[in-house]
């Protein structure tokens, strides 16, 4: 029950009770005493450009059937434990952002509320969090449910949508993308590229593998998103590379001083490279490191490639997303099939 919010106002109409926000003169339509609640007053301190205020509320316990001690029994579950170390960071982030919520009971994670978190979280820290946001709602709330202590409650983000990157986000490359990228790198970024172009390594990981982990004739590495082992036979134009690269330090992605490049220098160096090149129009505007596994996945399903050797050079656990692209493969190929046959009919 709210026993108090400054700056709202209370009414009642017809035995029914409704709150304004006082500086904009608008009604807020979520429930009271629930997360879209707060959050809603929040946005509506802010289109009135005064300081936000924190409403004064009476809430559950801590420790009895709310977001934060959830959020901590998942944290100790070996379903968190077992995570990589980067997932764990990208998640920490996420909950840290919505440790605000701590003291709500989970019974007022409804659809309304989840969805106003999404659009408060998109005006805060963008799209790509938003959407993050949207991963942890589900997956926590999700795991929760299952069990007893945490009480009977909705998962109020299944369903809910997640915005659309402008684009094709992570697109796949040209082959002249590719040739042109791979040529105008140089030292470590060069060798940088050829491990996402040739191995489909995620950006995190590129910047960890170490030189023991190749033997001129494989490739082993620990994903850190999932911690999962993978290893692979490392394509010629990567040997190439590798066996030309100076060996300056323990990782193959390092800087003068041998010292490991950290994720953010990779980005900002691949980033600086393909700005240059769209400035002088010789890629396309889109180029992503993360796209380089899309043009793997898409060659090879192209190619008909059959799912496990899709998911194989991926690295990943389960087959949803070699299937993606070979179904998306397949649809290319019937169009084909399909437009040769009228064409011959006519």
């Amino acid at each position: 029950m709210i026993t108090k919010i400054r700056g709202i106002k209370q009414t009642t109409v017809k035995g029914r009770r409704y709150y304004y926000h006082r500086a904009t003169k608008k009604r807020i339509e979520a429930r009271p005493n629930t997360p879209a609640f707060i959050l809603e007053i929040a946005e509506l301190d802010k289109e009135a450009g005064t300081t936000p205020r924190r409403a004064i509320v009476r809430r559950r316990p801590h420790g009895s059937g709310t977001w934060g001690a959830l959020v901590e029994a998942y944290r100790a579950s070996a379903k968190y434990t077992l995570l990589g170390e980067r997932t764990k960071s990208d998640y920490d982030k996420v909950l840290a952002y919505l440790a605000t919520l701590n003291d709500f009971a989970l019974v007022q994670f409804d659809p309304e509320a989840c969805e106003k978190i999404r659009d408060k979280a998109l005006q805060d820290k963008k799209r790509r969090f938003a959407n993050y946001v949207v991963h942890m709602l589900s997956l926590v709330l999700g795991w929760g449910k299952t069990r007893r202590e945490f009480g009977h409650f909705e998962n109020g983000a299944v369903g809910l949508k997640k915005f659309a990157a402008p684009g094709d986000a992570n697109r796949p490359w040209s082959e002249d993308e590719c040739r042109i990228v791979l040529a105008e790198a140089k030292g470590t970024l060069r060798a940088a590229v050829a491990l996402g172009m040739f191995a489909s390594m995620r950006g995190g990981d590129v910047v960890c593998v170490r030189w023991s982990d190749y033997n001129g004739t494989a490739i082993q590495w620990q994903q850190n998103k999932t911690a999962d082992p993978v290893w692979k036979p490392a394509r010629r134009m990567l040997r190439a590379i590798l066996d030309a690269a100076p060996r300056i330090g323990e990782t193959i992605v390092a800087g003068a001083d041998g010292r490991p490049w950290a994720d953010g220098t990779l980005r900002a160096n691949f980033r600086e490279l393909i700005r240059g090149l769209e400035d002088e129009g010789r890629i396309a505007k889109g180029l992503t490191f993360h796209g380089l596994r899309s043009t793997n996945a898409t060659r090879l399903a192209d190619a008909g490639a059959d799912v496990r050797a899709i998911q194989a050079e991926l690295g990943q656990r389960t087959a949803a997303m070699a299937l993606h692209y070979s179904r998306r493969a397949d649809m290319r190929r019937a169009a084909e099939t399909a437009v040769r046959l009228l064409d011959d009919e006519a």
